[in-house]
């Protein structure tokens, strides 16, 4: 052992390093392979019962989402004055079209999904919508519904037991719209009525009166398409369940209404083990061993159920044990050519490397090192030279930024003055004189006073968070008043943040929300909304500033975003984007790069400002 010993360290360090590389990766791949086969097999089940089971959550938040939007579309048809005017068969015809027109709105309302993005389409899960009275109904849409069917539906249990249970929405059960396929078959072979309902009986609390029924119609074909592009695995899947076992949803329509073919056992287990949270257990379908996940949804005792063959977990498992193995012995065979020339080429430069080092560090930033040998080591050199350019660019930004915070203050105000803005403005209530609508003239001239007042500020470099919100709540009246039905907002501040007692630097939100009107919602021919949510965080205030108007391409929002976070890209900008850039700098240069400007938009969609700021304590002293 001794004789074997001297001879070894008498080798070249290169051929040591590679004789000792060699052996400890054999070494590794054999601990590797039997710790990994005693082990992967649990972890594999494990990565994937995790993984089941987050997607099983996500799809019932996912699912009970669009239940809870379907609950609030019924809740909001049951107190709208138009609807209760329509019961109250007052004003005949002009009810009538009025609430049919409501009822319309209230179907486009399920068609939209508001997520961090701004607002997308979604597949609407409703097919008819039916106000029943005792002498009117109206129908929207009349996919499955009308005067053939609707009348027979209501004397059914279900809206029996909504009358029972006025003022609440009551779910049904899944059903076959019988009268409703007598009628279609004679025009659609395939009809798909498989369908269920929300039915809520509406009282009229104003005029003491019942009013009628609301009904919200689906069908199990749409209820599918939730669910359909969910993918585990390649031989995953995914089903709704009502609480008898039958198969209400899936991606195989032909497997709807069938049952899912479990053991008692596993029944038992799936459907009355009474879990409220999602649950996981290992039982057989068809007798063959499956991955069983399961989650019950809002509605009706229905259940979540995500299904994954063993065999696909396992086949998983010894693929993954294989490819080590294979990994593990190129790696032997790569690593021992590779450290055989990265050890030449590192020994000699690295000395050179070292004497360059040691004459900079004395105090000489200009002096970079020149120095060429192995990818490390030019990766070294390439970094140390970086950094000194990186000093010497800090200290030149350090001056310019210096001066750049005295003249931002400036600057902004100026931008804030659009001449255009105030011609409008005076334009408009110039009209309204000449129209004798002398109140609102009154309230314009107000709005614009208050605007510029706090706008000015006396001077100041901040103002509470009440007065900025008050600034930009009577920017956007002024346009509201100009542009009216066109033009949308709301301002949501949390409970949490006490405005009249927080600093923020001031004129940050108006120029946000200009651009949001002049090159979102203008340039977009639908009715704009712009929403206003300001937000507490552990350490900084947080205002959203989101809008339904065109949204920005992914490039132009890449270059946007470029453009405002280099303080050298002011002098090249348009006018829209200079405002936006001085906003940015003026909280950057005040609170730091943490603190600034964040954009999300999507094409067509519509755009989503964070403004993020550290919270301020007001101080009267």
């Amino acid at each position: 052992m001794k004789k074997f010993l001297r001879k070894f360290r008498s080798l070249p360090l290169s051929i040591q390093i590679n004789i000792t590389i060699g052996v400890i990766i054999l070494v590794t791949i054999l601990v590797l392979t039997c710790f990994t086969y005693l082990h992967t097999l649990n972890q594999t089940k494990n990565n994937f019962k995790q993984n089941g089971l987050l997607i099983l959550q996500e799809t019932m938040d996912k699912i009970n989402s669009r239940f809870r939007l379907i609950e609030n579309t019924v809740e909001m048809i049951s107190t709208d004055s138009r609807v209760l005017d329509y019961a109250s068969n007052e004003s005949g015809k002009s009810n009538e079209l009025e609430a049919y027109k409501y009822l319309n709105s209230c179907y486009n309302f399920n068609s939209f999904d508001l997520h961090d993005e701004g607002l997308s389409y979604v597949k609407n899960l409703i097919d008819d919508i039916l106000l029943i009275t005792d002498k009117n109904y109206l129908i929207v849409r009349k996919l499955h519904f009308s005067s053939y069917n609707i009348l027979s539906y209501r004397e059914s249990e279900w809206f029996k037991h909504a009358y029972e249970n006025k003022g609440k929405s009551v779910w049904t059960d899944h059903f076959l719209n019988d009268s409703s396929n007598q009628y279609y078959s004679k025009q659609f072979k395939d009809a798909f009525v498989n369908n269920f309902m929300l039915i809520r009986y509406i009282y009229d609390e104003q005029r003491h009166r019942d009013a009628g029924w609301v009904a919200i119609s689906m069908n199990l074909e749409n209820l599918s398409q939730l669910i359909e592009n969910i993918q585990f695995g390649k031989e995953g899947r995914l089903y709704i369940t009502d609480k008898n076992g039958t198969i209400i949803a899936s991606k195989d329509r032909t497997q709807i209404m069938a049952r899912l073919n479990l053991s008692k056992e596993d029944f038992n287990q799936l459907f009355l083990s009474g879990a409220a949270n999602g649950n996981f257990f290992e039982g057989k379908i068809d007798g063959e061993p499956y991955f069983i996940y399961h989650t019950p949804l809002a509605i009706n005792g229905w259940k979540l159920v995500l299904t994954l063959p063993v065999e696909e977990v396992e086949s998983s498992f010894y693929q993954t044990v294989t490819t080590l193995i294979a990994i593990a012995l190129i790696a032997v065979i790569i690593i021992t050519i590779i450290s055989s020339i990265v050890l030449h080429s590192i020994t000699n430069p690295l000395k050179k490397m070292l004497y360059s080092i040691q004459k900079t560090r004395k105090g000489d930033i200009t002096k970079k090192i020149e120095v060429s040998g192995c990818l490390e080591v030019n990766e070294l050199c390439t970094e140390f030279n970086e950094m000194l350019d990186t000093i010497q660019d800090l200290l030149k930004r350090i001056m310019e930024e210096q001066k750049a915070l005295r003249k931002t203050e400036l600057k902004t105000l100026r931008s804030q003055i659009n001449p255009h803005f105030l011609y409008n403005t005076l334009d408009s209530i110039k009209w309204l004189i000449y129209s004798n609508n002398g109140e609102k003239a009154s309230e314009l001239i107000s709005a614009l006073s208050t605007f510029f007042r706090i706008g000015l500020s006396g001077g100041r470099d901040e103002i509470k968070i009440s007065d900025e919100v008050e600034h930009v709540r009577q920017f956007l009246f002024i346009q509201k008043m100009r542009a009216g039905d066109k033009l949308n907002y709301l301002i949501d501040v949390d409970p949490d943040v006490d405005i009249d007692n927080l600093l923020t630097p001031k004129l940050i939100l108006q120029p946000i929300v200009e651009n949001s009107i002049l090159h979102g919602i203008n340039k977009k021919d639908a009715n704009g909304i712009i929403k206003l949510v300001i937000k507490k965080t552990e350490d900084s205030i947080l205002f959203e500033i989101t809008d339904n108007g065109m949204g920005m391409k992914p490039s132009d929002l890449e270059q946007l975003k470029k453009l405002i976070s280099d303080h050298s890209n002011r002098l090249t900008m348009k006018n829209h984007g200079l405002a936006v850039w001085n906003v940015n700098q003026r909280i950057k240069l005040a609170y730091g790069p943490k603190y600034g400007l964040n954009f999300e938009s999507k094409y067509g969609v519509g755009t989503k400002v964070v403004i993020s700021i550290p919270i301020l304590l007001y101080n009267e002293a």
